[in-house]
């Protein structure tokens, strides 16, 4: 990314501002996670599973490679490999929108924070 050149400096910036980015940031998670949800629905539907059953175990799904799946639905290793991925991503994305709702909860919009390179760059400012 960048070579440290930036550590010692920091960036003023009203809790009010940092909450708008947090807001934008969440907005486009959210449309995300729903993406992944759609995709996941589209590729277990086939195999005549609903969404709940795949989130449900969804820990089952995540962290394993194609040759891993208890494979009673029938999928390919192509289907194991997505359902894989999504479900890594999607536990990911849930992750940060929690941190993100956590931020947007608890910060004080008149307070002014010192912000670092590395949080300024997290926020998209």
């Amino acid at each position: 990314m960048y070579g440290h050149e930036f550590e010692h400096l920091h960036f003023p910036k009203k809790g009010s501002e940092i909450l708008a980015k947090v807001k934008e940031k969440n907005e486009a998670l959210v449309t995300k996670i729903a993406a992944r949800e759609k995709r996941i629905e589209t590729i277990v539907k086939e195999k005549g599973l609903t969404a709940a059953d795949f989130f449900q175990n969804i820990d089952r799904f995540a962290g394993r490679t194609s040759g891993d799946f208890d494979n009673a639905q029938g999928f390919s290793a192509a289907e194991q490999a997505a359902l894989g991925t999504e479900a890594n991503k999607l536990k990911d994305d849930r992750r940060e929108a929690v941190k993100l709702t956590l931020i947007a909860n608890n910060l004080p919009v008149d307070e002014v924070f010192n912000l670092s390179f590395d949080e300024l760059s997290y926020f998209d400012f």
